[in-house]
């Protein structure tokens, strides 16, 4: 693993290596009481990362000791190449290490640039002021370090999130098909292919089945999620006519109660973009409506002009807050009106948001307490292959 960060503009010159030999001579036989220091002062200015009663002092010591003793040996020796590649390496395990320990916790990245703030301020008292080129440079070395901690912790959690969303994927899929099937075998019960059904039953069959159907839309929801983070969905364009592909979701998704109807203009031309996300899109704003709408007409409404196609999906239920319009569509984010009984998951809106991206669209929402939700997407007549990052 080597460091993927170039100094290239901002490399030290031949004086400033020159001043790091001479003050890694300097701190070397001073090093253990410098770390000591550097623990002492880190500690005080991070309370809350260091419990009362905990061996922390030592413990940082060591790390700090190991950490000043590795920077002085590879400037004494002239490898900065060496000791960037070496401390990247060894910064990335670390993170690494404790994202797997620890996932859900956010590493503090400010809690390392104090540390090297720390260290500055003592380091500085250990060398002779008649000397301020060697402070300089060892500040110039300081920062190229610093940023090689932000390389080492971007690259960790963007490999930490691959592998996460891998395994989602791997289990999402291994949970569909047994999920269609009880769903498969739930409608025949109801339908009556095993017998008569009773009213009671029915019901309990309908519950059932829309829970069974909430859950297959989720798994398929977190498998677009995961194809989105790991850039494994491309736009495909074909033509298409919208109304067949409104028809075609109305049809597959669950209304029972609730009225569905969809206004398109005459002479509507055909889309050529992906016909796929556009079915998507549409099919999360339908099951919104209706899942959050509290049983009142969902009307879908399309409108055309020269360039572009706008799709609006109108609900009549209790709205959405004017504080939550701001964050529904971030991930595992969502509205209070649904009730707890409808939670939701937070992740179609924000799969709608970035499927309309990538069709260079655009995507908003109206909304009044009280007297229902307006989502609405524009996407162009003819998508255009170009930056189509979600």
């Amino acid at each position: 693993m080597q460091s993927p960060v170039s100094f290239a503009g901002e490399a030290l010159t031949a004086s400033d290596i020159a001043s790091l030999r001479d003050l890694a001579h300097v701190l070397w036989p001073s090093r253990h009481a410098i770390a000591q220091e550097w623990s002492r002062r880190l500690i005080e200015s991070l309370p809350e990362n260091f419990p009362p009663g905990s061996p922390a002092a030592e413990t940082l010591t060591e790390v700090n000791e190991g950490f000043l003793s590795l920077v002085l040996q590879q400037v004494q020796a002239g490898d900065l190449h060496g000791l960037y590649d070496l401390y990247y390496r060894n910064t990335r395990g670390i993170i690494e290490a404790d994202l797997q320990w620890a996932p859900a916790r956010r590493i503090s990245l400010i809690g390392l640039y104090t540390s090297a703030r720390v260290s500055l301020q003592v380091i500085g008292e250990y060398l002779d002021a008649d000397y301020p080129r060697r402070m300089l440079a060892y500040t110039k070395l300081t920062a190229q370090l610093m940023m090689l901690v932000g390389q080492a912790y971007s690259d960790a959690r963007e490999e930490y999130l691959q592998k996460a969303f891998e395994q989602i994927n791997t289990v999402s899929h291994e949970l569909r098909a047994p999920l269609a099937n009880l769903f498969g075998y739930l409608e025949m019960l109801r339908g009556g292919d095993f017998g008569p059904v009773l009213p009671e039953q029915a019901r309990v069959l309908g519950e059932l089945i829309r829970e069974t159907d909430d859950l297959l839309w989720l798994l398929t929801s977190t498998l677009n999620l995961s194809r989105l983070d790991t850039g494994r969905v491309v736009v495909r364009v074909e033509e298409f006519s919208l109304p067949t592909v409104l028809n075609e979701v109305v049809n597959a998704t669950p209304h029972a109660g609730v009225a569905v109807t969809c206004s398109v203009p005459p002479n509507l031309p055909a889309l050529h973009t992906d016909r796929v996300k556009v079915k998507q899109i549409i099919g999360n704003l339908l099951r919104n409506a209706v899942r959050y709408g509290g049983g009142s007409p969902v009307e879908v409404i399309t409108e055309s002009s020269p360039d572009a196609v706008a799709v609006s999906v109108r609900d009549h239920g209790p709205g959405i807050k004017a504080d939550e319009l701001q964050v529904i569509f971030d991930f595992l984010q969502r509205g209070s009106s649904a009730g707890p009984e409808r939670d939701g998951y937070g992740i179609g809106l924000h799969v709608v948001r970035r499927l309309v991206r990538m069709l260079n669209g655009t995507i908003s929402v109206e909304s009044t307490p009280g007297s229902g939700s307006s989502f609405g997407f524009t996407i162009p007549l003819v998508h255009v292959t170009g930056d189509t990052r979600a």
